[in-house]
């Protein structure tokens, strides 16, 4: 029954998230100053690039919930079919760190307090990747093929150094493109 309870809420968390966000970069872009080159993701949140910022605000706020439920999922699928149970705990606790910090995204946008705003985006993105990294290694159905586990990896970490040597508005959205695109084979596997 809460396994059931657990799996049905935390088939929103995605959805919630990327139509906020779709929904957002539309109306922004459209009825806004918002531009994918030059702005970055948090600012579709804030009054000088967008009419509705609410919309990305609320979008994190309310699927950070769900995602909760979405990682604790994870972390039981993983403990049922992965042996080390303390890499399952580090990955699951990682993205549930992420999950809080989702909320804090979309709280604290940048006109608020931009400090906050940063700390708690630095936080969720970095957990969520070190938590989808160490998630999808072990969950990953292809586990005995090396080839593609190193693609992942270098893929991940390429986008992710690049963002980091290289800061751009454009090098962000790429980073959050594969984050998303990370997590969609953990959520086709679980339903």
């Amino acid at each position: 029954m809460i396994d059931d309870l657990v799996k049905f809420l935390s088939m929103f968390a995605l959805p919630i998230l990327l139509l906020g966000i779709i929904v957002s970069l539309i109306i922004a872009t459209i009825f806004g100053d918002y531009n994918m080159l030059h702005n970055t993701i948090s600012e579709l949140g804030v009054t000088k690039c967008t009419p509705l910022p609410q919309i990305f605000n609320y979008s994190f706020m309310i699927s950070s919930f769900f995602f909760i439920f979405f990682y604790l999922y994870c972390g039981k699928i993983a403990l049922e079919s992965f042996p080390n149970k303390h890499a399952v705990i580090i990955a699951t606790s990682l993205l549930l760190i992420s999950a809080v910090g989702m909320f804090f995204i979309g709280f604290f946008d940048i006109e608020k307090n931009d400090t906050v705003h940063h700390i708690s985006a630095l936080i969720t993105f970095t957990t969520l990747g070190i938590g989808e990294l160490i998630m999808a290694i072990m969950t990953s159905k292809n586990i005995g093929n090396p080839i593609q586990m190193i693609i992942l990896v270098v893929v991940f970490c390429g986008v992710a150094g690049l963002f980091i040597i290289f800061p751009s508005p454009l090098l962000e959205w790429l980073f959050f493109a594969v984050l998303i695109c990370w997590g969609f084979p953990m959520i086709i596997r679980m339903y």
